[in-house]
């Protein structure tokens, strides 16, 4: 039994079994034993799971186009960037080599910019402020979004970040609505410490999102508070006068087959949620419908999309900077194969380009942003 597990059937003796989102969030951010807390090698071929920054540059060069063109349209001064779980910051890193060749050309981005990251993780933040030295004086760190202020215009990004906000799982049964929680698992064959249960009755989040669960017509979901606190608090950001600005959320979508979505991924392979408690990562299919009522709720942005991640940076130009980077290569072979390679896992329907959504927010006198045609 790995300290992290130990430490959750100590907990569950004390105080009996944790809701879905109280596991989620003591596997990831425990300060002492949680996934993102205590590892660095989380990500790459050696971690366990690949985001699409670290996929290809062009990933992050067509996100920086989307902030050029936000920027040019909507804010031409001085601004902040603001990112979301930065990973190792890759995606930072490649929009900001972005702005600097384009204001060599004149554009003034990289004069106009100011870096905000929010990581609440130690060990990240050490490596992203390794992998961003050429530009370490303009970044700030914050543990949450709540501590950044709101100084200038914001591009705010958020990648693979919603997907690791804790959830909530319910599940409509004869007696009503019940909490799917987690609890001790006695059985000596079983591969897990733990085990799913239901609630014997109406737990408090069910009472809280009673009126919802009655609504949605489906009987089983994963609400996150989390991810609507966060999205609100964007809104009144880039919807306020001195935030005026946009956001963009990349991330999976939610599969209606597939209403309980939450897994373990280890080395690259999905598994059971439970198996891994603090060695693996945890994600979820994102509510892309419920982040866009929320955002419309609040009543001071404008919404885009969801679109699919192919027909996003198709719409930024994915296609000529490809071409580019293989005329620029075609003396070498090998590094042609790894372009069109991954090329297609951004863009295939059956990898990367179908099942991750994106959705842009702006102030309500922004123009429409590029890559969401209505």
């Amino acid at each position: 039994m790995g300290r992290l597990s130990s430490e959750l059937v100590r907990r569950i003796r004390m105080s009996g079994p944790l809701t879905v989102a109280e596991y989620m969030r003591l596997c990831l951010t425990h300060p002492t034993l949680g996934y993102y807390t205590t590892r660095s090698n989380v990500l790459g071929a050696a971690g366990d799971f690949t985001t699409a920054p670290e996929v290809s540059q062009m990933f992050g060069e067509m996100v920086a186009v989307w902030c050029a063109s936000m920027w040019a349209t909507s804010i031409g001064g001085p601004f902040d960037l603001l990112e979301l779980g930065p990973g190792r910051g890759t995606l930072v890193r490649d929009v900001l080599r972005c702005f600097e060749l384009w204001n060599r050309r004149g554009a003034g981005l990289l004069d106009a910019v100011h870096i905000r990251l929010v990581e609440a993780s130690p060990v990240l933040r050490l490596l992203q402020k390794e992998l961003l030295y050429p530009w370490i004086d303009r970044i700030r760190w914050y543990n949450t979004l709540e501590e950044v202020p709101i100084d200038r215009p914001i591009i705010a990004v958020a990648q693979e970040f919603f997907d690791a906000l804790p959830v909530h799982q319910f599940v409509k049964t004869d007696r009503g609505w019940c909490e799917r929680l987690v609890d001790i698992d006695e059985g000596t064959r079983s591969p897990c410490t733990l085990r799913y249960v239901l609630s014997r009755g109406a737990t408090e989040a069910v009472e809280t999102y009673k009126a919802s669960l009655d609504a949605i017509g489906v009987d089983a979901v994963e609400i996150s508070p989390e991810a609507m606190s966060t999205i609100g608090m964007l809104c009144d950001r880039i919807g306020s006068d001195r935030g005026k600005g946009a956001t963009l959320v990349v991330d999976y979508g939610k599969v209606p087959e597939n209403p309980l979505s939450l897994r373990g991924i280890r080395a690259h392979r999905q598994e059971h949620s439970l198996a891994h408690p603090g060695d693996a990562d945890l994600s979820v299919d994102v509510d892309f419908a419920t982040l866009i009522r929320c955002s419309k709720d609040r009543g001071n942005v404008r919404c885009y999309g969801p679109v699919s991640q192919s027909s996003f940076l198709r719409s930024m130009g994915i296609d000529t900077r490809l071409d580019r980077l293989i005329a620029e290569n075609q003396s070498n072979p090998d590094i042609v194969s790894t372009l069109r390679g991954s090329f297609q896992r951004l863009m295939n329907p059956d990898e990367m380009g179908s099942i991750y959504k994106c959705i842009a927010l702006t102030h309500p006198d922004n123009p429409e942003p590029q890559g969401f045609s209505q």
